[in-house]
């Protein structure tokens, strides 16, 4: 039981081994203590000293350039990585003698240059997991974090302790790369770092923020009483990578271990299925015909099969299909102009196109100036296409009061967020984004925007809008609340109106809130004066207080971090006006200068 232990996988057998040793001297009737190992602080001591020579100076700098070359993230089935809770499933397979002979065969026949076994072993299983990587996710520049244990000496190899480096191992596929090719590249990337892994290696791994794991280890046969002792490995069912593969030869019955770990919130249990018959085709491929393509062995993914690219497992954004209705054409422009991007099709996403809040706010704005139709800001959360938009403005359907980001699991307590002053529920969906997929998220739309039925715009009216509304949805509590911005005042204030109903409220979210400001009670003691003086009416002094409150914030704002932003937006609206026809260049001048 290695649970208050540090050490790495050799140690574990190197303390069995001490272990089953006394107890046989034992039932020998020879007792005598353990041979005692050589001590940890010597291996440590020799690290200090290796860190001062001159190759770690060298290696030093092949680290530094390693970090220029950082991977890509992983996205798999076109979906970005995380993995909040850690929660994970474990995959156990063995692949029987007869399979892990062939496979280790093969290891020996590809021309490697001079090799030992193991180094062989890890090339060719390491193959199969950057082939895996590849296929799930298309990238073609990839890496995974290692273990290259450092037991070159006699010494070493008796010590226990963690003697080892994590190590970040990088290579980029070709489209027409075969596994005998791959294997090769990934012997010369293992040849560099096994001179440098000493010296900066961890470091690197995790300057890297590698999201998988990879690892190839020995497990030699143990005894006792002359008879065989059975490994057992109890997994904590979590992960802190975004895919871990780990591959054990046991030399018992010379067989392949394969551990594959998979987390709950990247993976559903269909993905995972895909995942592990993937492994198994790539190993299957590569057993029938080493020159094999690697893309040949790809199973495509059955929700994404239409649209796939390169090695036909990632999906990325539609074949571009042009508009079908004078509709769709309008839209069609509309979202070229906003996103600076041609051609856009009737299926592409939003969001994925690279759209942000205030890109949605301007299409919106631009909407409405062409076709006459007003759409709430939540409307691109649920229809984030063309196609979708289009629908919707054909359905003229009035937006819901509550709007779901993400279902969750049922038996998780919801949370609520309020979105901030403008209605801006865009940004409540990119933090939902973040957030576990087992959260349920709700956001509502604002009534303010919707021209046919306007509260008062009071914080007790919209707070009571909050509250029915979220009421309707949970009516007890305990509730989970959250406001962005504006949000966070209604967010505080619905909570308390909760609490003065009995109920529980579990959490409160204040997210980028102004903080109060004791000058702006000065700022409107002035305004009310000014207001009596010049015989304001109630409306113009709140004008003349929001007027002086809104140029200070534009004034800071612009002084501690918009001169840079200001540039950029310049920068971006003058390319959009370039890449303009010449006849819409003219219409633009024209009604800019209209007076």
């Amino acid at each position: 039981n290695q649970h208050h232990l540090i050490t790495d996988a050799s140690s574990f057998f190197l303390m069995a081994e001490s272990v089953l040793g006394h107890y046989a001297n034992l039932q020998q009737g020879t007792p005598q203590p353990p041979a005692l190992r050589p001590p940890f602080s010597r291996y440590v001591a020799s690290l200090e000293k290796q860190q001062q020579s001159n190759r770690a100076d060298a290696s030093r700098a092949f680290w530094q350039q390693k970090l220029a070359e950082k991977p890509e993230p992983l996205h798999f089935y076109g979906r970005s990585t995380r993995n909040h809770s850690h929660t994970a499933n474990r995959w156990t397979h063995n692949l029987g003698t007869t399979q892990t002979s062939q496979l280790i065969a093969i290891a020996e026949a590809v021309d490697l240059g001079k090799a030992t076994p193991e180094f062989r072993q890890f090339c060719l299983t390491a193959t199969l997991y950057f082939a895996l990587l590849h296929q799930l996710t298309g990238n073609q520049r990839l890496g995974f974090v290692t273990t290259i244990h450092n037991r070159g000496t006699q010494v070493n190899r008796q010590t226990v302790g963690v003697l080892m480096e994590l190590c970040p191992v990088l290579v980029e596929i070709a489209p027409d790369d075969t596994f005998t090719t791959l294997m090769q590249k990934v012997t010369a990337e293992m040849r560099q770092l096994m001179l440098h892994y000493r010296y900066g290696a961890s470091q690197a791994a995790s300057d890297l923020a590698l999201e998988a794991m990879f690892t190839f280890v020995q497990r030699p046969s143990l005894t006792f009483d002359g008879l065989p002792v059975t490994h057992k490995i109890i997994h904590h069912n979590t992960t802190s990578d975004s895919l871990a593969l780990h591959i054990h030869h046991l030399a018992d019955d010379n067989s392949y271990d394969l551990y594959l770990d998979l987390p709950e919130e990247i993976f559903n249990a269909a993905q995972m299925m895909h995942v592990q018959q993937s492994l198994q085709a790539l190993i299957a491929d590569l057993l029938a015909n080493p020159d094999a393509q690697i893309a040949a062995s790809a199973i495509p993914w059955p929700e994404v099969a239409d649209d796939l690219v390169g090695n036909g497992r990632i999906p990325t954004q539609p074949t571009y299909q042009p508009p079908r209705t004078p509709t769709e054409g309008v839209l069609q422009q509309i979202w070229q102009d906003v996103l600076a991007r041609a051609p856009i099709g009737i299926h592409h996403d939003f969001f994925d196109l690279g759209g942000e809040s205030w890109q949605a706010m301007s299409f919106l704005s631009r909407l409405e100036t062409e076709t006459g139709h007003r759409l709430p800001l939540s409307t691109l959360i649920t229809s984030r296409t063309i196609a979708a938009l289009a629908e919707k403005l054909a359905e003229s359907a009035q937006a819901e009061d509550l709007l779901q980001l993400q279902a969750g699991a049922p038996n998780v307590t919801p949370i609520f967020f309020m979105p901030g002053a403008a209605g801006n529920t865009l940004a409540v969906a990119r933090l939902a984004q973040q957030m576990s997929p087992r959260q349920p998220i709700y956001t509502f739309q604002m009534p303010l925007l919707d021209l046919a039925n306007l509260p008062p715009a009071d914080v007790p009216s919209l707070a009571e809008y909050y509250l029915q509304a979220i009421q309707a949805a949970q009516p007890h509590g305990p509730y989970q609340l959250g406001g962005y911005s504006a949000g966070g005042i209604f967010a505080y204030e619905v909570a308390q109106r909760l609490q003065a109903k009995g109920e529980s409220v579990q959490f409160v979210a204040i997210i980028d809130m102004p903080a109060p400001n004791p000058a702006w009670a000065v700022w409107r003691r002035a305004c009310r004066a000014m207001a009596r003086l010049l015989r304001f009416s109630a409306a113009q002094e709140e004008q003349l207080y929001l007027f002086g409150r809104d140029w200070w914030n534009r004034a800071t704002f612009f002084r501690v971090m918009g001169a840079r932003r200001q540039g950029r937006r310049l920068l971006y609206r003058l390319r959009n006006f370039w890449r303009k026809p010449l006849a819409q260049k003219r219409d633009s001048l024209q009604q800019k200068l209209q007076p």
